[in-house]
């Protein structure tokens, strides 16, 4: 299985909600639980990778977005070699694979 930083990197990341933030009453253009929640469960297993490592590097999405290219570059190629890692160690466990039942 191939990662592609293009895929990976091109959605919104998850962003925690702050903490003793009211969960009825948000400011204006901040995003309810239940917002953040449906936007982390629409995310593909990748990109939740790619919101951990950046949670772990202590960056967030538009942090990275805001950074030059070249530096920017360096941290996206951390993260794809940090997500070929976690791939390769998972094996082949996934689920969804085709078996050869032929013996």
């Amino acid at each position: 299985m191939s990662v592609s930083a293009a895929g990976i990197l091109s959605m919104g990341s998850f962003a925690a909600p702050k903490p003793g933030a009211a969960s009825g009453a948000s400011p204006l253009g901040a995003k309810s639980a239940k917002e953040e929640f449906l936007d982390y469960a629409r995310m593909t297993p990748a990109q939740r990778m790619e919101a951990n490592i950046l949670s772990q590097m202590g960056l967030t999405k538009e942090q990275l977005e805001a950074m030059p290219p070249a530096q920017r570059k360096a941290i996206e190629a951390t993260i794809r070699e940090q997500i070929k890692r976690q791939m390769e160690a998972t094996g082949d466990k996934s689920n969804g694979k085709i078996a050869d039942v032929t013996a």
